[in-house]
């Protein structure tokens, strides 16, 4: 029993303690505990939810894959969660593959966010996949425990780490197009989801003979798309194609 109390007592004097680094070795900060592992789907979700529902400041999240169907239950539930965010005046900015504009769900998703006045960017640039709030929460997919559940990840809280992903995201964001860009219109208008998919994979660095398996195509379709794409831009190489498909990324 003496053992218990000493110890009770012990854990009694941790807050003063702590209370006692700002003054005592004043030079050194340390980011405190980590990160906890989130094994499944389900847990990433509910801490998203926990954590995000009592976001103060700021909440911003990168998408940068291709969208895809996804259960309208939890969409409805992201744009609940968004739209509660912003009337407690919470900033909310996304950032998401430029493909999203093509894709009908993840369109009138992004649609009602920016309507209830959240910030979204659309980008090509590969970047990971993650969530920050507050500066002080970060989710992240995970990269270490291998043959986990593929929708297993991480949430951060290390400051150093949770800061520096902040920055990521800060350069990712100024390099990104607004999503009711005129220009992002007009340009999604000219050509069809396939020809961009296929131009997407060429800007990534796969030849021409490689593009189709990638996507599901043969070489002929994917041939034909490319001659396509040539007529309706008006040009005679792919190279012209390429150098309007960058101008296009930059705008």
């Amino acid at each position: 029993m003496s053992d218990l109390q000493s110890f009770s007592l012990r854990l009694a004097q941790l807050p003063a303690l702590e209370d006692l680094s700002q003054h005592y070795d004043p030079h050194r900060l340390y980011g405190g505990p980590g990160s906890e592992y989130l094994p499944t789907a389900a847990q990433m979700n509910s801490r998203l939810g926990e954590v995000g529902g009592a976001a103060e400041a700021e909440f911003c999240s990168v998408q940068p894959g291709e969208p895809a169907d996804r259960d309208p239950e939890i969409l409805r539930l992201g744009v609940e969660r968004t739209r509660a965010a912003l009337q407690r005046g919470v900033q909310v900015r996304s950032l998401y593959h430029r493909s999203a504009h093509e894709h009908p769900q993840t369109r009138e998703y992004i649609n009602q966010m920016t309507a209830d006045g959240a910030e979204v960017r659309v980008s090509t640039l590969p970047g990971p996949r993650m969530v920050i709030i507050d500066r002080r929460h970060l989710f992240i997919d995970n990269h270490v425990i291998e043959g986990a559940e593929g929708n297993s990840g991480w949430h951060v809280f290390d400051r150093a780490a949770v800061m520096w992903a902040r920055t990521l995201f800060g350069l990712f964001w100024n390099n990104a197009t607004r999503w009711h860009d005129p220009c992002q219109g007009l340009g999604a208008s000219l050509l069809t989801e396939r020809q961009w998919r296929i131009l997407r994979e060429l800007d990534a660095g796969y030849p021409a003979q490689q593009v189709g398996p990638q996507i599901g195509l043969s070489r002929r379709a994917v041939d034909k798309e490319l001659a396509a794409i040539r007529k309706t831009l008006g040009v005679g190489t792919m190279y012209q194609v390429m150098a309007w498909y960058g101008r296009t990324q930059r705008d």
